[in-house]
């Protein structure tokens, strides 16, 4: 699957304006209007990026809430989880599909953090940590749910 960058998708809508959209437009100023919305994405199309800080931010505040977890004494291994989110990577020029997975990975982390730091857990203040991994967790979702929609998959439309 192609995943377009911002400008490719900001290009097309201003091929789409300017071709098909404008020509159509009986009205001066209407058609005016649209031109000018054109340019303006033309100009800001090199300037913008999809913006990925938020979410990743939190994955690195998530990392050193599961290492400090991970180090403290006495707490056995950490879950598998746990362990698979803090060695996780993402590229830095990673597209769409890779931080939604990234940020995913790291919030099954972050329950695994919890479970592992909870009730259970030696040594550790099992409520706060639950506290505040569920903070994190939620927080994580809502960056997820800011980050820009993948392209359908028309792999994934059948299931």
């Amino acid at each position: 699957m192609i995943q377009n960058s911002l400008r490719v998708l900001l290009d097309g809508i201003v091929e789409s304006l300017t071709e098909r959209v404008a020509p159509t437009v009986e009205d001066e100023y209407a058609r005016a209007q649209v031109l000018a919305a054109a340019d303006i994405l033309a100009a800001l199309a090199p300037r913008v990026a999809w913006d990925r800080s938020q979410a990743l931010g939190w994955v690195a505040e998530a990392h050193a809430l599961a290492r400090r977890a991970r180090d403290a004494p006495g707490v056995g291994a950490p879950p598998a989880e746990l362990d698979e989110a803090l060695n996780a990577e993402l590229a830095p020029d990673a597209g769409a599909h890779a931080v939604e997975r990234h940020v995913r990975l790291q919030r099954a982390g972050l329950v695994a953090l919890q479970r592992y730091v909870g009730p259970a857990g030696a040594g550790t203040d099992a409520a706060l940590a639950a506290e505040v991994a569920d903070l994190i967790a939620r927080r994580l979702d809502d960056e997820l749910a800011l980050l820009p929609a993948p392209p359908l998959d028309p792999r994934r439309a059948a299931t």
